[in-house]
């Protein structure tokens, strides 16, 4: 999905266990045919995406970042024929690496380590890209400054991956270009005329 996370940023007092859950979980997910109702991850759109998101994982080994997980084909013989990746972790990533800014329509995920709000919305925002994005925490009013600090077209806080027909969707700078859905949706495709006569 367009909108899939490939960033975290991850607060220093929950960092390292965080992180342990995170990669054991990950090792543990069933990779396999999305017709299979046991999957959880399925194949890449296509045989060049495949090569470029493999691609992505050599430059962000090559850039310094420290591979935690995946980043190969599926060692499974079932899955040779598919366009399989498997779910990728990075540590060490900042924002002039590769992995760290591009979108990379993969499953391969950034994580860095961050100490204050200031901190986290800079690194956040250091990217042409700015679709959507999520916010966890316990404070509701750190939430909404952080929310209101991104320059994406869409937040959800406490979840991720929210949209509703009647809300508009849309990103910031090279993030798509207008909105979908909601009122928005229909400003976008309308172009507006005034016309005025005279009757006397």
């Amino acid at each position: 999905m367009c909108w899939a996370g490939s960033r975290a940023f991850i607060h220093e007092s929950i960092y390292e266990g965080f992180v342990r859950e995170l990669v054991d979980k990950t090792a543990a997910m069933k990779i396999g045919s999305g017709v299979e109702d046991s999957t959880e991850m399925g194949p890449v759109v296509s045989k060049s995406r495949q090569e470029i998101v493999l691609g992505y994982v050599k430059d962000g080994v090559d850039e310094g970042a420290k591979l935690l997980h995946g980043g190969k084909k599926p060692k499974d013989p079932r899955l040779d024929k598919g366009n399989f990746v498997e779910p990728t972790i990075f540590e060490n990533v900042s924002g002039d690496m590769k992995i760290g800014c591009d979108e990379i329509f993969g499953p391969v995920l950034s994580i860095t380590k961050f100490k204050t709000t200031d901190e986290v919305v800079r690194m956040a925002n250091e990217t042409d890209y700015g679709l959507y994005g999520g916010i966890w925490t316990s404070n509701l009013k750190t939430a909404h400054e952080v929310a209101s600090r991104l320059e994406v077209g869409g937040v959800a806080i406490n979840e991720y991956l929210v949209t509703f027909p009647q809300t508009p969707f849309g990103g910031y700078k090279d993030s798509g270009i207008g909105h979908e859905n909601g009122i928005r949706a229909l400003e976008h495709y309308t172009r507006t005329k005034n016309v005025s006569v005279n009757l006397s």
